[in-house]
């Protein structure tokens, strides 16, 4: 199973730890305002249906992560009329990239995660969690989408290690992809959640120390036998 397209990849915490310039921001604004004005001066009358969802896709494209697309279609193109709504909302290619980031915004206006893979058919699936000290959303996130996990393709997730501990082994067939920041002392099931994904070619841990603990072992992290993997990075913090 392939994706039409692709994004730039980056481990976990890494674009996270990266605050967004005014610039960005103002860009985002602007981008969202010209969108706007360009097309809703004829919301439900000559723009057609095929061409209203060309547009959302081109506005998709442009943006600077695939993962903000939803946030940006459900807060400007989905509030101009239920017709363009009702476009969107049927959309495919406008949900199958998931994100934790934009709940902790705009928590009610966005499609929950299980909705979002809903509306993307049957497309490939990209999931991100950035914020590694989060023990709620990342749960949220894996255990909502366990149900179309056969369609996983990308992951990316920063989380504490007893957070992943307690996730049970998911059946990632189509897992191409695996990005991880763990977070305190590791534990040797931190990465058993992904024992299932028997296609798994690129994986990246990064190991991230909570300053308040002094007891990090790295020896103890276990990373399953995957028979498909390629690429294997790992990331250790500085000793003292």
């Amino acid at each position: 199973m392939t994706s039409t397209r692709r994004h730039r990849s980056c481990p976990p915490c890494y674009r996270a730890s990266m605050p967004k310039s005014n610039d960005c921001t103002r860009c985002e604004s602007e981008f969202a305002l010209s969108l706007i004005s360009t097309t809703a001066s004829s919301p439900q009358y000559a723009v057609s249906r095929s061409r209203s969802q060309h547009n959302f896709l081109h506005i998709s494209d442009d943006l600077r992560t695939p993962f903000d697309q939803s946030k940006t279609i459900a807060t400007t193109v989905g509030c101009v009329c239920l017709s363009w709504r009702n476009i969107a909302w049927s959309t495919p290619q406008l949900w199958n990239y998931i994100s934790t980031s934009e709940f902790y915004e705009l928590p009610y206006k966005i499609p929950s995660f299980a909705e979002q893979a809903v509306l993307s058919g049957t497309l490939p699936l990209h999931l991100s969690h950035l914020r590694c000290f989060d023990e709620v959303l990342p749960v949220q996130l894996l255990e909502e989408l366990r149900p179309h996990a056969a369609r996983w393709e990308f992951l990316e997730i920063g989380a504490l290690h007893s957070v992943l501990d307690a996730i049970p082994v998911i059946d990632l067939p189509n897992l191409d992809e695996a990005h991880l920041a763990l977070m305190s002392p590791s534990r040797s099931g931190s990465l058993y959640f992904l024992a299932g994904a028997s296609a798994l070619r690129r994986l990246s841990v990064k190991m991230v120390q909570d300053p308040t603990d002094d007891g990090f072992h790295p020896e103890m992290l276990q990373i399953p036998p995957f028979s498909s993997l390629v690429y294997l990075t790992l990331s250790l913090p500085m000793s003292d």
